[in-house]
């Protein structure tokens, strides 16, 4: 976590918002591995800000996915729905099928929590499709 602050006071020094929002990707990631949630919300919304404003749109939707993935994990299912549905269409409309597979498994991840369970199956259902494009034969 040192470092990564470390890292972020450097890249505001610097002005160089692309590296600050990776940063605080990196930092939120480290926040939620340690279930230090607020702090994973925070930093992963900052860096949300950025990626707007740079028009990063596959960082966008990195971003957009992280948050999703963590609301989900306190509960807020409505909100990481909207996240991840949202990271879903910036990742269609750009052709990131990667990205396209993790926000599809996490959708389906929510609904099977949510025990929507025909939802959860369709999503599951084209992540496979879709990791089958990638070559993935492992599945989602």
């Amino acid at each position: 976590v040192e470092h990564c602050r470390r890292c972020l006071a450097f890249t505001r020094e610097q002005e160089d918002p692309a590296a600050e929002a990776t940063c605080l990707l990196t930092l939120g990631s480290i926040y939620y591995d340690a279930g230090e949630v607020r702090q994973a919300v925070e930093a992963f919304e900052r860096c949300l800000v950025l990626r707007r404003k740079a028009r990063d749109k596959i960082g966008l939707a990195e971003a957009l996915n992280k948050l999703g993935l963590t609301y989900c994990d306190i509960g807020y299912d409505l909100r990481a729905i909207d996240y991840l549905e949202q990271s879903l269409v910036i990742c269609e409309d750009n052709a990131d099928l990667h990205g396209q597979a993790v926000c599809l498994s996490h959708l389906g991840n929510v609904f099977k929590m949510h025990k929507d369970n025909n939802l959860a199956v369709d999503f599951f259902e084209r992540c496979l499709g879709v990791r089958k494009k990638l070559g993935d034969q492992r599945g989602a």
